[in-house]
């Protein structure tokens, strides 16, 4: 009804979760979208475009797509060290690299994960602030468990876990930075880089690179990619957890043929 302010300006409407639109709802727009008014933008933004295709796939028609992918974890400390800089925050590296890989891809739960380590208390952003804010496990916590598995100490697999969840660990985060771990530990071994690791991990990682073979690593990640869609649905999160380092602590290793012979 109303056009933009100037002659050089536009008029953009934003819907979010666009996909949860009726059919009744997407008949209405239908219209203007086919005429739309000048200098006027609609924008729809969706999760979940295959439901938007069987509710109005005349609206596909009539619109560009365009698919926005996760921004990298790099691209979100670089940003989140911008605002916390304009809002006179110190904050640790470490603590930054870690915000950011629990955002998974999305600013927005970057900018509220910080907003839930400042709710806290006072003072600068450290990685203990953090790991307390967010329930994350310590990194040493990670290095023991993938000495368990080197050292292949089957029989102490029940008492760290159990250590880890009197603490209140949650489960799924501890499969997801046992997953990590493994990742950057394979591509030591594989004399690759892995970003965003902290120096005492890439240094701690580093000393055990001789006592790992590529093949046991990448043997390791199948079995716990395996796992994980049936974790995330199980009652029983612990004895999954358990008996899977039980299993990468007893894996028969990989020998090279040269030192065979």
């Amino acid at each position: 009804m109303y056009a933009p302010s100037g002659d050089d300006h536009h008029k953009v409407y934003i819907i979010d979760e666009a996909h949860m639109l009726t059919r009744e709802a997407w008949n209405a727009l239908l219209k203007i979208l086919e005429e739309p008014p000048p200098r006027v933008v609609f924008v729809f933004a969706t999760t979940d475009p295959q439901k938007i295709a069987q509710a109005a796939a005349p609206v596909l028609s009539r619109v560009q797509r365009f698919d926005l992918k996760r921004i990298g974890p790099a691209d979100v400390r670089d940003r989140l060290t911008i605002v916390l800089k304009a809002e006179k925050i110190k904050a640790e590296p470490d603590a930054l690299a870690m915000l950011a890989r629990a955002a998974d891809g999305s600013m927005r739960d970057a900018l509220s994960l910080t907003d839930q380590v400042l709710s806290l208390g006072a003072g600068n952003i450290t990685a203990q602030r953090v790991r307390d804010a967010l329930g994350l496990v310590h990194e040493d916590e990670y290095l023991a468990l993938l000495d368990l598995i080197v050292d292949r100490r089957a029989g102490d697999v029940f008492a760290a876990v159990g250590r880890l969840a009197d603490f209140g660990v949650d489960f799924g985060l501890l499969l997801s930075g046992i997953a990590d771990i493994l990742r950057a530990q394979l591509a030591i071994v594989l004399g690759g880089t892995v970003p965003d690791l902290s120096e005492h991990i890439r240094a701690e990682l580093d000393k055990r690179k001789e006592r790992f073979v590529s093949g046991d690593l990448l043997r390791m990640l199948t079995l716990l990619t395996d796992l994980e869609p049936h974790f995330r649905r199980s009652g029983q999160q612990q004895l999954l957890l358990e008996t899977l380092l039980v299993r990468f602590a007893l894996l028969d290793r990989l020998v090279y043929i040269v030192d065979v012979l």
